[in-house]
């Protein structure tokens, strides 16, 4: 007689109390013996469980909603005694293992690269298209059934199905850009075809589709392990396709009618791009920008790559007609136009007061690219040249080169207010009747705006003249060229309206400071490369108009002739200390003697308006109400002086 306590049957009982326990009854029946005997296991049979005793089923309805059906449990465990045999546990054994084996086999199989097979499937997922009508319905692909016909009338032997190959690359980009979703046909089989496009995507859309998914086609193959001659053909294949499609979507920019477009009022050409460069502005946040999710390219992941493959692709081979037009509209347009500070009230219609800083961060990102930066000091607008009457084109003073160039126009911007007045109106209205909390918070907002415009405009600086030996000599002429237009902003006396404004003066004084730091060290140690005949070697500062303390005309001539020009070109340090040196006479001086003279006009004013306060004598008289409204008019003066002062 078996014993009733088993260790089968313990567990068995255990685990029915916790299953009448999950479903909130008791009403489980205890099983009162274990069965003697288990049938034995046939070696060859589909089946091995063990079977399972009457006594021991769950009774509760609740409880069985939580009974799993049940696994085989592999028999090499030891959580309960074999039923099997030794004799056919033997005959199991090398069947189970020899299953096992078999594992990295099926992986190796199913890890096994066919360069054809890949190619195809590339070409027509990147491209989405199609040259066979069956695998286009299949994968919801454009079907070339123009392409396809031309083919293989070409080649009649070729097999079928006729799949997209590398080699048909140029033919099959062309072919898909060259359809029309909109034009008039009756070709049932062209009809289909048509629904597949979108109707309102532009070719541009369409390229910069092809170019992502391209992109995410190459990341996939540098994560597989490929043996080196297929990953050699895989990424050769992909460098073709990029370069085909950077080059089309580079002419679709210059040129936006080459190819067939919607009938749409969005904008076609560069102003396609301009949208993802204004989006840069846009601050990320834990949930995603709203703003890249309506644009074509994303700021924070598409648009630098993008950008760089556009500028290896067309440098020296056409950049300038490519990105040429999208830097002058991102330069000369409206939002720095405007200027930096604005009320509600000034602010044009349809303008962010933030516009200005979407430019600036757009130029930045533009001039992070190293062929794009080169490209910008190549445009005719880097460095405009001087009047000429023939032609009636250049700049006559340098307030026409400061608003004509394209560095010009952006380092314009600033808080100053005799170049912009909306700063008065915006922080400082009522100057006098304000709070000194208020002047305080004003004066740090100010401080802060333009702290992170003149980082902006030094990391612009810094990228150009670290993107070659031309940009950089072409930013050392440009700012040679603002000395020789501005020189006589050191008078005593000068006419504002025909030179550099404040604004771009002190602004590039602040750049040429940053970039003097490495060589300006506290300790001097780096002095020694400044050239000391560097005005006998370069020509780039005349010291024709400049005042000799020791030394006649004549001298300074005979000195300028017997000068040795012919040595060696000063480095790009001296270059910098001189030219910041020539800059600071020009911007520091003239900004200090325009506050001291307001200064002086605001005393004047105090004293008119004490005399005029102290003498009683218009009171009670017809010209009370001219002498009280003089009062208020100078007050108001003097207001606005105070706040000029301190902004």
């Amino acid at each position: 007689m078996s014993d009733p306590h088993t260790p089968q049957t313990d567990a068995d009982r255990i685990r029915n109390k916790r299953l009448a326990r999950l479903g909130g009854s008791s009403n489980v029946s205890s099983p009162t013996a274990s069965s003697p005997a288990t049938p034995s296991v046939v070696p060859g049979s589909p089946s091995t469980q063990p079977s399972v005793n009457p006594e021991h089923q769950i009774t509760s309805d609740a409880a069985q909603k939580y009974v799993k059906p049940f696994t085989p449990i592999p028999h090499t465990t030891q959580s309960a005694p074999s039923t099997v045999r030794p004799a056919a546990r033997e005959k199991i054994a090398p069947q189970t293992s020899q299953s096992l084996n078999t594992t990295p086999k099926l992986k190796q199989i199913q890890s096994v690269f066919s360069y054809s097979k890949w190619e195809e499937d590339t070409v027509e997922n990147i491209f989405g298209i199609a040259l066979d009508r069956d695998v286009a319905s299949r994968n919801k692909l454009v079907w070339l059934k123009a392409l396809a016909e031309e083919i293989k009338s070409e080649t009649p032997d070729l097999s079928l199905p006729l799949r997209a190959k590398g080699e048909y690359a140029d033919r099959l980009l062309i072919a898909r850009l060259e359809l029309d979703p909109q034009a008039m046909v009756d070709d049932q089989e062209q009809l289909i075809i048509q629904e597949l496009i979108p109707p309102q995507q532009t070719c541009f859309e369409y390229l910069v589709g092809c170019w992502k998914r391209l992109v995410a086609q190459r990341s996939a193959i540098l994560k597989r392990n490929l043996p080196q001659k297929d990953f050699e053909q895989a990424s050769a294949l992909i460098e073709k396709l990029r370069e085909l499609v950077i080059s089309y979507a580079g002419l679709t920019l210059q040129e936006p009618s080459m190819f067939p477009q919607p009938q749409t009022t969005k904008p076609l050409g560069v102003e396609e791009l301009l949208p993802s460069l204004y989006a840069l502005n846009s601050s990320p946040s834990i949930f995603g920008s709203s703003s890249e999710s309506s644009v074509l390219l994303n700021p924070s992941t598409d648009l630098v790559p993008f950008l760089t493959d556009i500028g290896n692709r067309f440098y020296q081979d056409g950049l300038e007609d490519v990105l040429g037009e999208v830097v002058r509209r991102v330069v000369f347009g409206r939002n720095l136009a405007a200027g930096m500070v604005h009320t509600t009230a000034t602010l044009p219609q349809g303008m962010s007061p933030s516009g200005w800083r979407s430019s600036v961060m757009a130029m930045e990102c533009l001039c992070s690219i190293k062929p794009i930066a080169a490209m910008i000091t190549s445009l005719p607008e880097w460095n405009p040249l001087p009047w000429n009457e023939e032609t009636g084109s250049g700049v006559r003073n340098g307030n026409e080169h400061e608003k004509g160039s394209i560095l010009g126009f952006v380092m314009r911007l600033g808080i100053f207010a005799r170049d912009w007045p909306m700063v008065l109106e915006a922080y400082y209205k009522g100057f006098d009747q304000m709070s000194l909390r208020d002047k305080e918070a004003s004066d740090a907002s100010l401080k802060a705006t333009l702290n992170n415009l003149q980082l902006s405009l030094f990391n612009i600086v810094n990228a150009l003249v670290r993107a070659g030996p031309e940009p950089r000599e072409a930013f050392l002429a440009y700012v040679a060229r603002v000395v020789e237009l501005n020189r006589k902003r050191a008078a005593m006396q000068f006419k504002y309206e025909e030179h550099a404004s404040d604004s771009f003066i002190h602004n590039l004084h602040y750049v040429l400071l940053r970039l003097a730091e490495p060589f300006m060290d506290t300790q001097y140690k780096q002095l020694n490369k400044i050239d000391l005949r560097y005005y006998e070697r370069s020509r780039r500062i005349s010291l024709k108009d400049l005042t000799r303390i020791n030394a006649t005309p004549p001298e300074i001539e005979e000195w300028e002739n017997a000068a040795d020009a012919a040595g060696p070109a000063p480095n790009f340090v001296s270059d910098i200390f001189y030219l910041l040196s020539a800059v600071n006479h020009l911007s520091t001086g003239p900004i200090s003697n325009y506050i001291s003279a307001i200064s002086r006009h605001v005393r004047d004013i105090q004293k008119e308006l004490e005399l005029m306060e102290q003498d009683e004598s218009w009171k009670g008289t017809p010209s009370q109400p001219q002498v009280e409204l003089a009062l208020k008019r100078g007050k108001e003066q003097l207001s606005k002086l105070h706040a000029m002062m301190e902004s």
